[in-house]
């Protein structure tokens, strides 16, 4: 578990749900480990039925937590290419997951 990749979810509206309920527990050696959304209601349920504790309301602030190795950002499409360089930045090992890295 220690080697596993730290995912953090960027927009926990509808298709950020979705997205995070099917992945999560189902991706090889990742989790979900960082939450985001500037609505704090919003991100309080996500946080409560997805069961992660770090959340937070600024993606910036998001994708430099220590434990972010990979970024969905499930967002308005006006938003995506600003927080989309962002996230290349600061990662590590940036990459996306790809269909296979799912476990049935």
């Amino acid at each position: 578990m220690a080697d596993d990749l730290g995912a953090c979810l960027i927009g926990c509206g509808r298709a950020g749900l979705v997205h995070a309920r099917d992945c999560n527990g189902r991706v090889r050696e990742a989790r979900l480990v960082v939450l985001c959304d500037p609505f704090e209601g919003g991100l309080a349920a996500a946080r409560k039925e997805l069961g992660v504790a770090n959340t937070y309301t600024d993606y910036r602030e998001a994708i430099v937590d220590a434990a972010v190795d990979a970024t969905s950002v499930e967002t308005v499409t006006a938003a995506r290419p600003r927080r989309g360089r962002s996230r290349m930045r600061a990662h590590r090992r940036p990459g996306a997951l790809e269909p296979r890295d799912v476990v049935a």
